[in-house]
């Protein structure tokens, strides 16, 4: 037996074989399944054999592709609250976050999702809720649907820092657990409140081309001119590139070096203002 080209299981049949029988063997040394990753989530087996004087080599070796199940679900980033943007102390707010499923197979239960509101080791409130089940390449935002109140941790205008954590809870066989939490520092503003931006229009539109290759661009349109922030992330919520752009009233597009980064699904998101917009991008070389 090779796993993966690499042999490492061999045994002697001693049972002889006949003209025109047929024998069912059983090897007596199992195997260990290799490890694997999202990418290649399978490996391939070779059984052969060596008889003296065959005449006929080509059919002696037999492969299969194994196929491995794999349970990865995760939480991309939080997108509410924002880090760039300060809130009102004792407004109430809601923690939005993103998941993600890239296993290779459905996530037929409900999961447990938690948020903790945290300043300076002080828990001011913990948000715990069951979520519909993830399948198979599906993304999906999630808005707790009970809120919290933003910590009175600044006075007279100063600014001022809390931490909100949010985790899933651990699935039995889960792939990756270093993407099942992710933590943001977010901004509380006293006195003033400064966040008034829920009336804004303003869209990004599809990348172009898509899927794209060396280049591509991000259109946008915004009502007033002012700074865009571009990031750009891997399906596993890592930051790859962010770039700060000046955009003026109206529409524009931003052109984006892509040749860098190798084939795969990406995710590209755009800010104004506070608000954010998130969409996905196909690349290919």
């Amino acid at each position: 037996i090779a796993l993966n080209g690499n042999s490492i299981v061999t045994e002697q049949v001693s049972h002889p074989l006949k003209v025109g029988d047929t024998l069912h063997y059983r090897f007596r040394q199992g195997i260990v399944v290799p490890m694997i990753s999202t990418d290649q989530p399978y490996y391939l087996l070779e059984v052969r054999t060596g008889l003296p004087c065959d005449a006929n080599e080509n059919n002696d070796s037999i492969n299969i592709i194994g196929n491995v199940n794999i349970i990865e679900n995760g939480i991309l980033s939080i997108f509410n609250p924002l880090p760039e943007q300060c809130d009102m102390g004792g407004n109430l707010a809601n923690v939005e976050v993103r998941l993600f499923n890239i296993g290779t197979v459905d996530n037929k239960d409900s999961v447990l999702l938690t948020a903790v509101i945290d300043s300076a080791d002080v828990t001011h409130a913990i948000l715990k809720e069951k979520i519909a089940p993830l399948y198979v390449g599906e993304n999906r935002n999630h808005i707790f649907k009970q809120p919290y109140r933003i910590p009175r941790l600044s006075v007279n205008g100063t600014q001022a820092n809390y931490k909100v954590v949010v985790f899933l809870n651990a699935l039995k066989g889960d792939f990756n657990l270093n993407n099942d939490t992710v933590q943001m520092e977010a901004c509380v503003q006293g006195g003033v409140n400064v966040k008034n931006m829920d009336n804004t229009q303003w869209s990004v539109g599809q990348n172009m081309p898509n899927p794209a290759s060396g280049m591509t661009l991000i259109p946008y349109s915004i009502p007033e001119a002012d700074v865009l922030t571009l990031c750009i992330m891997n399906m596993n919520g890592q930051m790859l590139f962010c770039e700060k752009v000046d955009a003026g009233t109206g529409t524009g597009a931003i052109s984006v070096n892509i040749s860098d980064l190798s084939s795969g699904i990406y995710y590209y998101c755009v800010t104004y203002r506070g608000k954010r917009i998130v969409k996905k991008m196909n690349i290919i070389h």
